[in-house]
């Protein structure tokens, strides 16, 4: 489900831009989180719910990574697997 979510949601900026205009509009938002849960056939709730997390575990692996790299001598560590997938986050929440 993961896989799928992410793919949908990639083509809905206005779920994850926050310099775009329709970022606030929530009726935009509701549509587009119809959408993808009629395209990967689960419920809207469930879909903000899985999203949501994704999204905060990327960010959360992407601070430790960084912490990492600035830090003395950085140990080898396994990359989270959607870490790649969701990098077209880094745009929006690049800090």
């Amino acid at each position: 489900m993961e896989d799928k979510l992410i793919v949908a949601a990639c083509g809905h900026p206005d779920l994850y831009d926050v310099s775009s205009y329709f970022y606030r509009d929530r009726n935009k938002k509701d549509l587009a989180w119809k959408r993808i849960s009629e395209e990967i056939g689960q419920s809207e709730d469930l879909c903000r719910k899985r999203w949501r997390s994704l999204r905060d575990t990327y960010l959360k692996e992407r601070r430790k990574e960084t912490e990492k790299r600035s830090g003395s001598a950085a140990e080898s560590a396994k990359r989270w697997k959607y870490s790649a997938v969701l990098s077209f986050l880094e745009r929006e929440y690049g800090e």
